[in-house]
């Protein structure tokens, strides 16, 4: 028997109801970290359809990540030492990492929500956009809790601002940051109606949907059609998505776009989503 080999009791009974907690709570967590970001989650589906998303962590947030990598990696590391050196090995290595990390993540959360909450404070005490404002989303950028991205909705246009929670500061121009509600055409409405559009729209609390003429989209072949039967790219885009970073700022796309072909103002010719066609 190895002396370094920790001491278990096979004979210790099981906790059903203990067992049954923890699996319950891992659940659960599942769900508050859903939450948490600006995708969102629909926990009472089918009884209430709403979209719930407290926004203030990024879908992947590389500072979470680096807290359970860290809790993962270390004590394996820590372990490989002492298997070195033939130190007794521990019944439950690695606590201690796990707890701090998860330590560290709520303390980020508080901050992050904090910040949040002081962003739509700023944009909420300042007119930014010069008509009255309908709804307003305040969305995180990953690692750095003091930079936002608000969007606002009036009547007629939906108006977008950078937010500095550390500076003070709010940049927005009326010119550049305005993108005024595109008119519904027989494309767009026959978009809305595909299997792509119904599902978008039912998840998209920020949708926007264009027709953007014939482009041809990436991962998708054009319609092949005679010349006198008309196409068209009805474009769905969720704002929450939409600002400049990451893969939007190479390729000007939401990484959360989908894209659909429209022939004869009707009939749908293709669906993309993610630059992949839908079939």
């Amino acid at each position: 028997m190895d002396p370094r080999a920790p001491i278990l009791n096979p004979q210790q009974p099981v906790n059903w109801w203990w067992l049954y907690l923890a699996a319950l709570i891992s659940a659960l967590s599942h769900l508050l970290l859903d939450w948490t970001n600006n995708y969102g989650l629909r926990p009472f589906f089918p009884f209430n359809p709403r979209w719930y998303a407290g926004s203030f962590v990024f879908i992947v947030e590389p500072v979470l990540l680096v807290l359970l990598l860290l809790a993962v990696i270390v004590p394996g590391l820590l372990g490989l030492a002492d298997r070195e050196i033939g130190a007794r090995r521990p019944a439950f290595r690695g606590r201690g990492w796990a707890i701090f990390a998860l330590t560290a993540m709520v303390m980020f959360w508080c901050w992050r929500w904090a910040e949040h909450a002081q962003a739509l404070a700023m944009a909420g005490n300042i007119q930014i956009a010069a008509d009255p404002v309908k709804r307003m989303a305040m969305e995180p950028y990953p690692i750095n809790p003091f930079r936002w991205h608000a969007i606002l909705e009036t009547d007629s246009y939906y108006q977008t601002a950078e937010i500095n929670t550390r500076t003070g500061s709010i940049d927005s121009d009326s010119r550049r940051d305005v993108l005024f509600k595109p008119p519904a055409t027989a494309a767009t409405e026959a978009a809305k109606r595909t299997p792509l559009g119904q599902v978008y729209l039912d998840w998209g609390t920020w949708a926007v949907v264009r027709d953007v003429g014939q482009q041809p989209v990436a991962g998708m072949a054009p319609p092949q059609l005679p010349n006198n039967r008309p196409w068209t790219t009805v474009e769905f885009t969720d704002l929450r998505f939409a600002y400049s970073f990451l893969a939007t700022r190479a390729t000007g796309r939401s990484p959360l776009g989908g894209w659909v072909y429209i022939v004869d103002g009707r009939d749908e010719a293709g669906e993309a989503m993610g630059g992949r066609e839908q079939k």
